[in-house]
């Protein structure tokens, strides 16, 4: 078993490997150092199950700041998502259709802070310290999310998607099965 400091090494020599298999394998580097970022991040999350470790202290920021600017981005890229919001934020305050659109990523902004702080509270009160976060499943269900909203939400193809999720996937499996030996 290992601290932060020793998963974060195993993270840069695994992602440094998913890097170069990527690139060898005919990948553009940006692809590459995308997945290879998400392996040096799956290297150190599972250990945002413990109260004190350096990822869960700084995993609360980053959702109070990551949900609701995400929220605000799908209402920005799935037009159809902040349209729904604004004809209601329009039909309920009685105001046009151009501040209503500005409401609707307001509302998605605060339903984001929302979001983040249950997790949070999930977070605390649902996990405990060797549990999901360092199992097969946590490694294979945040790939999936990954490979399926990578291509939703940006301009890249599903094969992609997988990459990116793949190179979290053997993030994580390298904190499990290397570092927790």
């Amino acid at each position: 078993m290992t601290d932060f400091e020793g998963h974060l090494k195993i993270g840069v020599v695994v992602s440094g490997l998913v890097a170069a298999g990527l690139i060898y394998n005919g990948q553009s580097p940006v692809v590459a150092g995308l997945a290879a970022s998400l392996a040096l991040v799956g290297s150190i999350l599972p250990d945002i199950d413990i109260h004190s470790s350096i990822p869960r202290r700084y995993f609360g920021y980053l959702l109070l700041a990551g949900l609701p600017i995400a929220a605000i981005y799908a209402g920005i890229r799935v037009p159809g998502v902040n349209a729904f919001i604004a004809n209601a934020v329009a039909t309920f305050a009685g105001i046009g259709m151009e501040l209503a659109r500005l409401g609707g990523l307001v509302v998605l902004g605060v339903v984001g802070v929302g979001t983040a702080v249950g997790a949070g509270k999930l977070l605390d009160d649902g996990i405990t310290h060797r549990g999901i976060t360092h199992s097969p499943a946590f490694a294979l269900i945040l790939a999936a999310a990954v490979a399926v909203l990578v291509p939703q939400f940006t301009a890249v193809g599903l094969q992609t998607g997988l990459l990116l999720g793949g190179g979290l996937a053997v993030g994580i499996a390298a904190h499990v099965y290397i570092g927790d030996r």
